[in-house]
């Protein structure tokens, strides 16, 4: 958070912090993808 603070304060716009990282925190079932994360809040990413 205080990185993308600071690049708030430097003038930015676009700025993004994901919380709980890319896949996000486990599940009940200890699964990722399912509860948080960047890919569930839809941000884009793409796999080659």
């Amino acid at each position: 958070m205080e990185a993308a603070n600071t690049l708030e304060a430097a003038g930015f716009q676009h700025v993004v912090n994901v919380l709980h990282g890319f896949e996000g925190d486990l599940d009940d079932n200890h699964h990722r993808n399912a509860k948080n994360g960047w890919r569930v809040a839809g941000l884009p990413w793409q796999q080659y």
